[in-house]
């Protein structure tokens, strides 16, 4: 992560909902 592009920080924020979505919604966010 060098530069804070559009696609990185959803990347990211795709990763963080996809670790705490099966935390959460028990596998509701396939």
């Amino acid at each position: 992560m060098s530069v804070p592009e559009p696609a990185s920080a959803g990347l990211m924020g795709a990763i963080l909902l996809g670790l705490a979505a099966p935390r959460r919604r028990a596998r509701h966010a396939a």
